[in-house]
């Protein structure tokens, strides 16, 4: 609609040559028509949002496509794909270099291609799983082990897990004849932090607290420690 709509503006804004290379516009209203604000129909394009539509931290202008003019007000009309909403506006930034589009043609394969296309990676995985159950080791065989397969697991990424009962009879073997290093015990005498020390003699040199007078009047250092008290008072006159 809005293509037809614009091709239908445009062709009376042109001359015509059944009017004397006259516009159909200019036939009805005596008036050349101004065709400088003409843009690339389908061209990408940036319309201005104002600010009381929008917050500071959203964009101040939305890409759409210009798909033509309008009739009722002075301005271009373009429409977001995004969204479908269609905007009229003056404040427009045209791209008429680039599309909204791809240039680049491509084409799709019919469902005949897909359909063959599906079916021979079937075959080739059929055939990839019939060469694997082919294969069989003889019990006496052994694969020849290539410098990748010797690697530790933490260099090749590859670590196979056994169970109790998926174990090889020669890993148990080899875990029978392998003998447990013992443990090494250090035959230094120890002794004690010194940092301690002086702990311990507190610990054993310590006074008990006597219950009463009788008890602390026994002991030399209860009875300097009253005498102390009572000349302090008597200095102190309390």
């Amino acid at each position: 609609a809005e293509c037809m709509k614009t091709a239908a503006y445009v062709i009376n804004k042109l001359p015509q040559a059944r009017l004397g290379f006259v516009s159909p516009h200019e036939k009805l209203w005596n008036t050349k028509p101004s065709v400088s604000y003409f843009q690339v129909f389908g061209c990408v394009c940036y319309v201005f949002v104002p600010g009381q539509e929008c917050s500071k931290f959203e964009k101040k202008a939305i890409r759409c496509i210009f798909v033509g003019y309008d009739s009722q007000q002075k301005g271009w009309r373009c429409c977001n794909p995004t969204t479908g909403r269609c905007y009229v506006s003056k404040n427009v930034v045209f791209d008429e270099a680039s599309s909204w589009w791809s240039s680049q043609a491509v084409s799709l394969p019919d469902t005949k291609e897909i359909e063959e296309q599906v079916q021979k990676q079937k075959e080739v995985q059929r055939e990839d799983k019939e060469i694997v159950d082919d294969v069989e080791v003889l019990p006496g065989q052994t694969e020849a082990r290539s410098p990748e397969k010797e690697k530790s697991p933490w260099k090749t990424g590859i670590y196979t897990r056994f169970t109790e009962d998926e174990r090889p009879s020669q890993m148990e073997e080899l875990e029978e004849e392998v003998p447990q290093p013992q443990r090494r015990r250090s035959t230094r005498t120890r002794k004690p932090n010194p940092k301690y020390a002086n702990a311990a003699l507190i610990e054993d040199n310590e006074i008990k607290e006597p219950n009463n007078y009788e008890e602390a009047f026994q002991h030399k250092e209860w009875r300097y420690a009253m005498e102390e008290e009572t000349k302090a008072l008597k200095q102190n006159e309390t």
